[in-house]
Parts: structure tokens; C-alpha cells; sequence
């Protein structure tokens, strides 16, 4: 799933960062330059509650987790999101190795 961006504790937090920044890109519409990591999702990137759950299903599929979309409203920029998804998906891997 993640080619060489996976450890023994799963995806890299560079990889999980790219990943959800295509993915910002492609379901926002929004330039690689619009998403630092100090961008929030209701000012800069200016997400409409469509994107949010369009977002949240792609996060989802290309990670295999399940995410508290409330959670992710709380969080708002994009650095605290991108840790909550690399947390999310390095657990998901500890449980799947475990199974």
C-alpha cells in the first residue's frame, strides 16, 4: 500500500503529508503552495462541508483508517491533521501486523 514509505510502525509522516496534500489538491482544488502546514481548513483552505466528507473518504480508502471526522474539525490545520492520519495509520498497521 505504502511502497518504500512504510517502517515497522507504518507510513513515514512525509508520506502521510504528501499523500493528504494531493489529496487537498485534488478534492479542493487548491495550489500545493496554498497547503502549509499552518493552513486551516476553514480559513486558507476554505473547505465547504461537501470537500470535508469528500476529503474524509479518500483519507480513509488511501490510508485503510477510520477517522472522527468531529476530531478533525477540532484539529483545523493541516499539521495537526497530518498527524492525527500518520497516528491513525501507524496504529492501523501495528493492529493488522498483530492479526
Amino acid at each position: 500500500m505504502y511502497g518504500n514509505h512504510v517502517g515497522l510502525s507504518g507510513p513515514t509522516r512525509e508520506y502521510v503529508r504528501d499523500r493528504l496534500s494531493s489529496l487537498v489538491q485534488e478534492v479542493c482544488h487548491r495550489t500545493p503552495e496554498e497547503i502549509r502546514d499552518t493552513a486551516t481548513i476553514d480559513r486558507e483552505l476554505e473547505m465547504e462541508s461537501v470537500q470535508m466528507v469528500e476529503l474524509q473518504v479518500a483519507i480513509e480508502t488511501e490510508f485503510d483508517i477510520t477517522l472522527d471526522f468531529l476530531e478533525v474539525l477540532r484539529l483545523n490545520s493541516f499539521r495537526r491533521i497530518t498527524d492525527y492520519v500518520h497516528a491513525l495509520a501507524s496504529a492501523s498497521i501495528g493492529t493488522s501486523a498483530a492479526s
